[in-house]
């Protein structure tokens, strides 16, 4: 092999940095209007402003539609038989966060 058998501190440190900072919460995906997950003011002064912010709203109307079928189908687990009695959170609208991560 050729190369450090492991990192130095300056990479330890650096790598650190990096995880500390892709740890902290970031804005829901599914956000209400107006509240500060709302990313629609984004689009002001943007060319195609209008067809941005349409986009938008039928972005996040689609997201509740999500939601909602994902909130009636954990609501309606119980009443299923085993293995399939369990609701489904893994991908749900309203707990998913926007973020980059490295």
């Amino acid at each position: 092999p050729v190369g450090e058998a492991r990192g130095n501190k300056q990479s330890a440190i650096t790598q650190a940095i990096l995880t500390s900072f892709t740890f902290m919460p970031m804005p829901k995906l599914l956000a209400a209007p107006g509240s500060e997950d709302d990313w629609s003011h984004l689009f002001g002064g943007v060319a195609g402003e209008e067809g941005l912010r349409a986009s938008y709203v039928d972005f996040q109307r689609e997201l509740r539609a999500l939601a909602d079928d994902f909130d009636a189908y954990n609501a309606a687990a119980p009443t299923r038989p085993f293995p399939d009695g369990w609701g489904l959170w893994t991908n749900h609208p309203a707990l998913l966060e926007v973020s980059v991560n490295l």
